[in-house]
């Protein structure tokens, strides 16, 4: 009898186990999607992405020495002139297969770990929108996203400057990503809601 017990209780908590582990996460993509593009986003984020950090860009300083003088002394006065560039090394063959990205590590500042409740929120932002109908140029990243596999395997990057709604990203995030003004507000305020974003 208490082998017959083990194994029901064995048995409710694997099914109950695999509920919770396979949270699908569904919405309808933009129609300007192919099919194959809407199955690989579907795939990354249904199968691929299980753990997600949310980041803040530390920007690029240099120092600067300017020399002034007048007829009796000479002054040097220093500052610092501080820009924010995207940390995204991306070599830009014509061959997708040959692209290869690398991540400036040392200007990532906070990292704040993507509660799984805002996921679906995350997605939806991301992958579920229209195509933007302004397309601004200044891109001063500020914030980021890294995405990890089951076995916390970096799978992906995307760059994302909010002053002008672009982004960039790695090779590893599926289809041409294009976030509208409504998708990079909810993007926005989940940065927010993580206290990235002042």
């Amino acid at each position: 009898m208490k082998i017959f017990l083990v194994f029901i209780y064995c048995c409710i908590g694997n099914f109950l186990f695999s509920q919770i582990k396979s949270i699908k996460y569904d919405f309808s993509f933009p129609s300007s999607y192919s099919e194959i593009k809407t199955k690989e986003i579907n795939y990354f984020i249904n199968s691929d992405v299980k753990f997600i950090e949310l980041v803040q860009l530390i920007p690029y300083c240099e120092k600067i020495d300017s020399t002034f003088s007048d007829s009796l002394q000479k002054y040097i006065v220093r500052k610092s002139d501080c820009f924010n560039e995207s940390i995204l090394e991306i070599n830009d063959k014509l061959n997708v297969f040959e692209r290869v990205s690398k991540i400036d590590e040392t200007h990532i500042g906070v990292r704040k770990k993507l509660q799984k409740k805002d996921f679906r929120l995350l997605f939806k932002s991301i992958f579920g929108g229209e195509k933007p109908t302004i397309l601004n140029v200044c891109y001063n990243p500020r914030h980021g996203l890294y995405f990890y596999n089951n076995k916390k395997q970096f799978l992906g990057f995307l760059e994302i400057c909010f002053e002008c709604g672009t982004i960039d990203y790695t090779v590893g995030i599926p289809g041409e990503i294009e976030i509208s003004e409504k998708e990079f507000k909810i993007l926005k305020d989940l940065f927010k809601k993580y206290s990235l974003i002042e």
